[in-house]
């Protein structure tokens, strides 16, 4: 009579290729969870660039008034004007005050560059052809240099701040803000109506204790090119 013998794996040693498949299960579980709020995470920091131009109103300013040139138009609240003893061609200034104290400057440059302004922080922004996608304002741009920046550094140190390359006021205590293009630098070109591009350099100087940013990213989203 033939023996008849059946191999069979102690339980120990069963167990431990169960729990090793589990182990691997589980980690792989993890990783699709992680790469699903990765997505996530990008999706959103995205929105806040590309969020739709309907975002803005009007009524963001409240009253408000609309400054237009042959060459852009843009809205702000009454407590603006034009100033044209320190405009030119190429040149726009325009000034925010409460009985007559400046609150904040705004100065937009056409197809020419000022020399050597050095800026704090960055209104990233990505081009829809006659305006802008806009995003938020940049912490000091120093913060985002601690890399590259040895001691002793001079002004200006360059780098990439919030995706825009930026000239960095490292030790500037103002608080001046420059329009940058995502993936670009400061030299910002929108296409008019007429087909025509030109190269805007946008710069907002707020001179308040507390700086108010959201006005000048409320002027942006209504920055247009004509």
């Amino acid at each position: 009579m033939p023996y008849n013998y059946k191999f069979t794996l102690p339980k120990y040693v069963v167990l431990r290729k169960y729990k090793r498949i589990i182990f691997i299960l589980t980690l792989l579980l993890l990783f699709v969870v992680l790469c699903y709020l990765l997505f996530i995470w990008y999706a959103a920091n995205e929105n806040k660039i590309d969020r739709p131009q309907t975002d803005f109103k009007s009524k963001d300013f409240n009253p408000f008034q609309n400054f237009s040139t042959r060459y852009f138009s843009f809205e702000t609240d009454k407590s603006w004007h034009f100033v044209p003893k320190e405009s030119t061609s190429a040149k726009f200034v325009y000034r925010s005050s409460n009985k007559n104290i400046v609150k904040s400057d705004l100065i937009v440059y056409v197809n020419s560059l000022p020399r050597d302004l050095l800026v704090t922080h960055v209104l990233p922004v990505r081009i829809n052809t006659d305006r802008f996608s806009v995003g938020d304002v940049s912490g000091h741009c120093r913060d985002y240099l601690k890399d590259i920046i040895r001691p002793g550094d001079n002004n200006p140190v360059e780098g990439v701040v919030d995706g825009v390359r930026v000239k960095c006021q490292v030790d500037g205590t103002s608080n001046t803000v420059v329009i940058g293009q995502v993936k670009g630098n400061y030299q910002v070109p929108l296409t008019g109506s007429n087909g025509k591009v030109n190269e805007y350099y946008i710069v907002y100087h707020d001179l308040e204790f507390m700086p108010q940013f959201a006005q000048f990213v409320n002027i942006a989203w209504s920055f247009r090119a004509k």
